[in-house]
């Protein structure tokens, strides 16, 4: 993970999209990893 300090400028502006794509994305690694668990199995 990148230290969000030395992106404050503009991370305040940004607060709520950031969140959202955080979310986003930690949504899409779990799926991903349920898939290869079930390929695995």
């Amino acid at each position: 993970m990148f230290h969000f300090s030395t992106l404050s400028p503009w991370f305040e502006d940004l607060n709520f999209i950031e969140r959202v794509e955080v979310f986003i994305v930690t949504l899409a690694s779990l799926q991903v990893k349920q898939t290869i668990i079930k390929q695995i199995i």
